[in-house]
C-alpha cells in the first residue's frame, strides 16, 4: 500500500510508505486535506479531514521584568500583557502560579488585561509565573520576583558588566531519567540566584535560592514524579533564562 494526499499545509509532509503526516506546521488556518491509499493492483480509495492548526501565543523580548520592589501597605500596578503576544493576533487570557492570592496577599490578578493591582500586605518575597494562553488552550509562561523592601515600586536594570556576561544556564541530563536534574550556572558575578521549576501547567513544582553565586556553580533542582515536559526557570536581579527539560 501507498500513500498520496492533497497539497498540505506548509511544514507538514506524507510519508507515501507509512502514510504518516507529519513536520512543523508553519502556517495557522483551517485546511482540508484529502489522503490516497492506492494498494499493488493500482486501485485508489480516498478520505479526508479538516487540520486547525494554531499557532500558540510567544513571549516577547526577555519576557516579564524581574525583580520589581514594593512597599507594604502600598497600593502598585503591574502589568504582564506586554510580555505575550498570539501570532494570529487574537486575545490571551492570563493566570499566575501559584495562584493568587496564596502568593502575596492583598494584589489580584486580571485574567483579562493581565494587570496585577492592589495593595501587598506584610512582608513579600515572592516567584512568580503568569501564564498566557489563547483560545485553543496552548500557553507562553514568563516569571519575575516581587519583593517587599520599605521602598515604593522600583525596576532594577542591568549594570553593562551583567549585560556583558550574560547568565548561561546548562542542564547537565536533558532528557532525565529522574526526579531531580543538576544545572550548572555561569556568568552570574556575585548575584543571588533564584530556581523554580514548573510543570507542563505551570504550576510551581520547586523554589530555591543560592546566594551569592561567582564563577560556576552547581545546583540540584527537583523536578516531579511523573513523566513529561518541566520547564526550569532562572533568575538573577537582571537576568532569566527559561529552560525545557523533558522527564523520561
Amino acid at each position: 500500500m501507498t500513500y498520496l494526499s492533497s497539497p498540505l499545509p506548509e511544514g507538514l509532509s506524507l510519508n507515501a510508505t507509512t502514510g504518516v503526516i507529519s513536520g512543523t506546521p508553519l502556517v495557522p488556518g483551517e485546511f482540508g486535506v484529502t489522503v490516497g491509499a492506492t494498494d499493488d493492483g493500482g486501485s485508489t480509495v480516498y478520505s479526508g479531514f479538516y487540520l486547525t492548526i494554531n499557532m500558540p501565543p510567544v513571549v516577547v523580548g526577555s519576557g516579564l521584568t524581574s525583580p520589581i520592589s514594593c512597599s507594604s501597605g502600598i497600593p502598585i500596578t503591574i502589568p504582564t500583557a506586554y510580555a505575550f503576544a498570539d501570532p494570529e493576533g487574537k486575545p490571551l487570557t492570563f493566570s499566575a502560579s501559584p495562584n493568587y492570592p496564596d502568593v502575596v496577599r492583598g494584589l489580584t490578578l486580571d485574567p483579562v488585561t493581565g494587570v496585577i493591582s492592589g495593595t501587598p500586605i506584610g512582608p513579600i518575597r515572592a516567584g512568580i509565573t503568569i501564564i498566557a494562553t489563547d483560545a485553543a488552550g496552548s500557553k507562553a509562561y514568563s516569571g519575575f520576583y516581587l519583593f517587599s523592601e520599605g521602598q515604593s515600586l522600583r525596576v532594577a536594570s542591568p549594570a553593562p558588566s551583567e549585560a556583558v556576561a550574560g547568565l548561561q544556564v546548562v542542564v547537565l541530563e536533558n532528557p532525565s531519567r529522574s526526579e531531580r536534574v543538576a544545572v550548572q550556572i555561569e556568568g552570574v558575578d556575585g548575584d543571588q540566584v533564584w530556581l523554580r521549576s514548573l510543570d507542563s501547567q505551570g504550576r510551581t513544582v520547586s523554589y530555591s535560592s543560592l546566594e551569592a553565586v561567582s564563577g560556576r556553580s552547581q545546583a540540584m533542582v527537583p523536578l516531579g514524579q511523573a513523566v513529561g515536559l518541566y520547564y526550569l526557570q532562572v533568575n538573577t536581579v537582571s537576568q532569566q533564562k527559561v529552560i525545557r527539560v523533558l522527564r523520561q
